[in-house]
């Protein structure tokens, strides 16, 4: 007889990976739904109960032998059909809309109806299949409703997503050697989440990191103010902890996480915002956790960027209750980049170290007691002194016997005693220490498969590295790479961490910790090997190093000498900063050069050190040394794709930026009229940082190599365009007059219009991030070089680009009034509005003090963002400013003049009362109603400004 019939096929695997499903985590959920609704002790009584109040003319629904089974109260040995049973007859469970027993509605998603839908599943496709096969699409179909009535369940019961995991896991698993390369071909392809995308190995990989939470939070203290902090949770729809290293801002996030995955919520430990949009679910709530946010060593504008992209996703997620909470440092959140965006709104803040949030005496002694520290390790005085870093130092010192060195003083003083202990590893066990920096040099998790399995040319290039390094330490660069992570392994809870077979530091600060302690003898070897972003941050000049040198004053003594020397060195401990001589600038500059010249411009241009004359007049002679095409291609030319990383610095964010944006006027995106390109050219971060000696380096340099500035202001639109012989007559090559100053017959020329026109928008872009510099030298250069009518042009390619607006709005009053000095325009309807009703917006006084002198005026009106019109002095009461409001009525300003408001009624909007008081000193119409006809007492009656409401009273 044959049994062909018999022999496993993909569509049997598929039935029997079915009937897993449902006999496995299908019925372990309908035990868990049923030990919530009765507890094993009483569920005998309520069976009893159920079948004596049932119709005696009727079989009741339970037969004797599970009778019996429901006796031995033990859960694990019910099937699904009697826990079904159960569930639709003895539990409070209400019944759905077609009764129990019949088929759900599509799109019921009650309790009952989903059990209800997995008896049918049960019934239909195991119990009474009639060849014990299923086809792939069949098999798909029924999986995805399967784990969408076990997701429902799973909510109900709140016990996160066990069993949909254990769904999840049955999909693909292996049952037939005949289809195991396929099903491992399906499990790289194929998403086990439909609706969220979710890749199978990265639910695994996020469970990992889950249960690890677990193990940690177990040590988790709820501090005082906690219940604030989760309640700031529950009200927003994303929150960011922000605290120093250390200070416990990521244990919070991770510990309401877990609250939240308590309650329901599916937990997604993510790195990027990205993910957000990518990995949504809105049929149900998700908590997203990412950490250091915007940047881990300093600010990341690429991260920033791209957290801005979804800001709409962060505000208004598509299941309402998702929540995303995110972790950043102090330092980079104080980072003026980020300031007065929406990441910084105080509803959506925790600062660990605010007043309201800090560590009082009772938690941290309730801390020390939580890692058997004892509450007295700390002497009163010294507690209210502790560190920040308090919790994780905590951490640290439990472990004090691995950890040589540490005394108590290390909870108020903890750096400069991890340096001492690093001193001493140092001469004692060098190799231990030389395992710690390879890990800072990798700046990754390291491991042996990490070491031995990358790419030949990574390889290669870190065996450089190791040797260079290793030769620093005194260590043999033939020593074997396991004996380095075996050293790292001995040092795990102390300085290093592991997870499955990597190793990396036990927290971010101790990466900072070891560079600074390897840095600061061998600041070259840091220079030459770790990224942009740690240099940037961590590498400042020594302007003190003089003090090395003979003193002029002879009566200084050499004791004093060395107590500034102390004084000097505790500062650099506790900032974590190399610093470098004026002997190894050059070597800085060379770096910074060669960043600029891989179009790493953020980093090459943003930084502090870069505005150090140590540092760029170094950087300055490499421009002059260096062939004038090597100038070009760093300086003026648009940096391509395929040969440049520029891309990765600014992000897919671009495409969304608005042309008034400075990071946008840095790619030149204002250039509109046929289409954005997003030509990044070095010089404009060179004038957005205010590197005006730079600036002047390069001016000087194309003068004297081209005899004009066309390299400095064509653009992409530009590039390759060649006057005719009678338009270069038009030229003084010794003068600095540019193209646009030509006296030339341009209307017969259209193309040569269209260029000229292309070069006064590339002025006045230059400009204008000139204004964002706040560097008056840097604008006063820009000045000089460009047409000046250019900068009042109304156009609308212009017109939110105006460059006395920025300065304005920013608040930098010598820019401008040196735009006011060549007698740009103060009355044009630019930016946001005219000038001067931009500088009542920001409260700037001493810039309307300048405007008014320029004799602007007072009363003109300006259509506001949200329709109608507006005047400076309705801008200023709205706003607030009264210092602002006093001057304008000084000068003139009309206080009935109305817009959309008038002043009164703008001032009764925000309930701003001394304003209110100042207006009806100057006579303002307390019956001059808004736009809509409202009074100003009926505005201030809706608002509710009390204060303000008895005022207008008395002068009715």
């Amino acid at each position: 007889m044959s049994l062909s019939k018999y022999v496993s096929t993909r569509e049997k695997t598929n039935f029997a990976r079915l009937a897993m499903i449902v006999f496995g985590p299908c019925t372990d959920v309908l035990r868990d739904v049923l030990m919530k609704e009765i507890q094993p002790t009483d569920l005998r009584n309520k069976l009893k109960l159920f079948i004596s109040n049932h119709p005696k003319n009727m079989i009741p629904p339970i037969n004797q032998q599970q009778v019996q089974l429901v006796y031995t109260c033990d859960y694990s040995t019910f099937d699904i059909t009697l826990l079904c049973t159960l569930l639709r007859n003895v539990s409070r469970i209400q019944s759905h809309s077609t009764r129990r027993g019949n088929k759900p509605r599509r799109g019921y998603s009650s309790v009952s109806a989903n059990i209800e839908r997995l008896r049918e599943i049960r019934n239909k496709y195991c119990a009474h299949s009639a060849n014990g096969s299923l086809s792939d699409f069949d098999f798909n179909e029924i999986y995805n409703e399967i784990h969408q009535i076990v997701q429902k369940l799973e909510d109900y019961l709140g016990t996160s997503t066990i069993h949909q995991n254990k769904v999840s896991n049955l999909r693909y698993c292996v049952l037939d050697p005949a289809i195991e390369q396929a099903v491992d071909k399906l499990q790289e392809t194929v998403f086990v989440l439909e609706k969220t995308t979710v890749p199978l190995h990265l639910i695994e990989n996020w469970n990992r990191q889950i249960s690890k939470w677990k193990d940690d939070d177990k040590m988790f203290l709820k501090t005082h103010n906690f219940t604030a902090m989760l309640k700031k949770v529950r009200d927003q729809p994303y929150v960011t902890f922000v605290g120093a290293p250390g200070s416990g801002k990521t244990a919070t996030a991770r510990h309401i996480a877990l609250i939240l995955q308590q309650e329901g919520y599916q937990c997604l430990p993510i790195t990027e915002s990205s993910k957000i949009e990518e990995y949504c679910d809105p049929e149900n709530p998700q908590v997203f956790v990412i950490d250091d946010v915007v940047g881990f060593l300093g600010f990341d504008w690429s991260s920033f960027s791209t957290l801005r992209k979804y800001k709409e996703t962060l505000i208004n997620p598509s299941m309402p209750k998702t929540k995303v909470l995110m972790t950043c440092r102090e330092v980079v959140y104080r980072n003026k980049q980020a300031s007065n965006s929406f990441l910084t709104k105080e509803e959506n803040v925790v600062l660990l170290q605010s007043t309201e949030n800090a560590l009082n005496e009772n938690d941290k002694r309730e801390l020390l007691s939580r890692y058997q520290l004892g509450k007295d390790i700390i002497c009163k005085v010294e507690l209210g002194s502790t560190s920040p870093m308090l919790p994780l130092l905590c951490k640290l010192f439990s472990k004090k016997d691995k950890s040589k060195g540490y005394r108590p003083s290390f909870f108020t003083s903890p750096v400069p005693c991890i340096l001492e202990a690093l001193d001493e590893m140092k001469a004692t066990n060098d190799v231990h220490y030389a395992s710690l920096v390879l890990l800072m040099a990798w700046q990754s998790p390291l491991s042996i498969d990490s070491l031995e399995d990358s790419k030949s040319s990574e390889k290669e290039d870190f065996e450089e590295k190791k040797r260079e390094f290793l030769k620093a330490c005194k260590v043999s660069s033939l020593t074997e790479n396991f004996i380095f992570v075996d050293a790292l392994s001995e040092m795990e809870g102390t300085y290093t961490v592991k997870n499955d077979k990597q190793i990396n530091f036990i927290h971010d600060s101790m990466f900072e910790i070891i560079a600074y302690h390897f840095g600061r003898d061998f600041p070259e070897v840091i220079l030459k090997n770790l990224n942009n972003d740690y240099i940037a941050n961590y590498i400042q000049i020594d302007s003190s190093n003089s003090r090395k040198r003979k003193r002029d004053s002879e009566e200084e003594t050499d004791q004093t000498v060395k107590e500034n020397d102390s004084v000097t060195e505790q500062k650099y401990v506790n900032d974590l900063c190399i610093k470098l001589k004026e002997s190894q600038c050059p070597m800085l500059a060379e770096h910074w050069h060669r960043a600029a010249f891989v179009g790493d411009l953020f980093a090459a241009f943003g930084n502090v050190s870069m505005k150090h004359p140590y540092v760029f007049q170094p950087f300055i002679r490499m421009i002059e040394d260096h062939p004038y095409a090597m100038l070009d291609l760093i300086f003026l030319a648009s940096l391509e794709n395929d040969n440049f990383v520029y891309i990765t610095v600014f992000g897919s964010l671009l495409k969304n930026l608005k042309p008034n944006h400075a990071h946008a006027l840095l790619t030149g995106s204002m250039r509109i009229n046929k289409g954005v390109l997003f030509g990044v050219k070095g010089i404009s971060f060179v004038i957005y940082y205010g590197h005006h000696q730079i600036l002047q380096c390069i001016i000087d340099r194309v003068i004297r190599e081209k005899k004009n500035l066309d390299d400095l202001f064509e653009n992409e639109y530009t590039e390759g365009f060649e006057m005719d012989d009678n338009d270069e007559d038009c030229e003084d090559p010794d003068s600095n007059t540019n193209v646009t100053d030509r006296d030339c017959d341009t209307d017969s020329n259209l193309e040569t219009t269209f260029y000229l026109k292309q070069v006064s928008m590339e002025q006045i872009r230059l400009v204008c991030l000139g204004c964002h510099s706040g560097d008056l030298t840097t604008v006063q250069i820009l000045l000089r070089h460009v047409d000046i009518n250019a900068l009042n042009i109304t156009d609308n390619t212009y017109k939110e680009n105006n460059p006395l607006a920025i300065a304005i709005k920013l608040g930098h009053l010598k820019i401008a009034m040196e735009l006011l000095k060549i007698k740009a325009d103060v009355d044009s309807n630019i930016f946001e509005y005219s000038p001067l009703i931009g500088a009542c917006k920001y409260g700037h006084i001493s810039i309307v003090e300048e405007l008014i002198k320029n004799e602007t005026d007072v009363n003109l009106k300006c259509k506001s963002l949200n329709g109608g019109c507006i005047t400076p002095l309705i801008m200023a009461c709205q706003r607030g400013q009264l210092r602002v409001v006093e001057e304008l009525i000084k000068s003139g300003a009309d206080v009935n003049l109305a817009g959309k408001e008038t002043p009164l009624t703008a001032a009764c909007l925000n309930g701003h009362l001394d304003i209110v008081e100042i207006l009806l000193a100057a006579k303002a119409d307390i019956n001059l109603g808004n736009e809509e006809k409202k009074t100003p007492l009926e505005i201030a009656r809706e608002r509710g400004h009390l204060d303000v409401i008895n005022r207008l009273t008395i002068v009715h």
